[in-house]
């Protein structure tokens, strides 16, 4: 895509499928993703791109993501050539069509294809009552960082590094009050940093104390140190 002089953003619509310089005319439905143009250029082939405000933007593409992985955690050219014989020729069964089509129709119930909570008229009414209540707005909300913009978590914090850590707390939610029988572990940052993963910043949750965490931060801010200075990893 050729980049203007002076450009620094572009927008998506999903409906028509493509990409406009300008903002979307005023009174009509926008349907549109924005990307900014990143500061730094891809750290591997070094050419400018476009990237969503909440991605980092560090590579611009699949293949140079996959060519700084490989960089970082190692993937000879041997290597590469093996998986390349090994795939060569597959042919899917049966089952493994079964089972992508059961993945796939999964993932339209999870993103609201045939989901009754994202009907239209049903999220117009949570969408009123918020407006009405004032709730979740602002400070108001128990994810608020002081105005802010998200940007994501680090490349570094990885399924290596989760992995570390629930090992290390032997696959277990840390919480000693935990109620829950959610088997889903997740990697909480408890001082709420997402680029200080540091390993004693860092504690296993289950799915649900990770998301009573997102409020009373201050308190589990202590409550998860005082935990980790318990153990001996502070």
């Amino acid at each position: 895509m050729l980049m203007r002089e002076g450009l620094l953003k572009l927008r998506f619509n999903v409906k028509t499928g493509k990409w406009y310089w300008d903002r979307p005319k005023e009174g009509l439905p926008s349907n549109m993703t924005t990307y900014r143009l990143v500061n730094e250029p891809c750290e591997i082939c070094g050419e400018r791109f476009f990237t969503v405000y909440h991605n980092i933007g560090t590579t611009c593409s699949h293949s140079c993501a996959t060519t700084k992985r490989n960089y970082i955690h190692g993937c000879t050219e041997e290597a590469k050539k093996n998986i390349g014989k090994a795939n060569a020729g597959k042919k899917r069964t049966q089952d493994q069509k079964d089972a992508m089509k059961y993945r796939t129709q999964n993932l339209k119930v999870s993103m609201g294809e045939y989901n009754p909570m994202f009907d239209p008229e049903i999220v117009e009414k949570r969408r009123q009552s918020v407006i009405r209540n004032g709730s979740y707005v602002g400070e108001k909300n128990p994810r608020w960082k002081g105005g802010i913009i998200d940007q994501g978590y680090p490349w570094y914090f990885n399924k290596k590094l989760k992995e570390v850590i629930k090992e290390r707390d032997g696959y277990k939610c840390q919480n000693p009050i935990c109620s829950s029988n959610d088997d889903r572990l997740h990697v909480h940052h408890i001082d709420y940093d997402r680029y200080n993963c540091e390993e004693p910043n860092l504690i296993t949750l289950c799915r649900q104390c990770n998301l009573k965490a997102n409020s009373r931060r201050d308190f589990h801010t202590k409550f998860y140190n005082y935990i980790m200075e318990n153990r001996g990893l502070k």
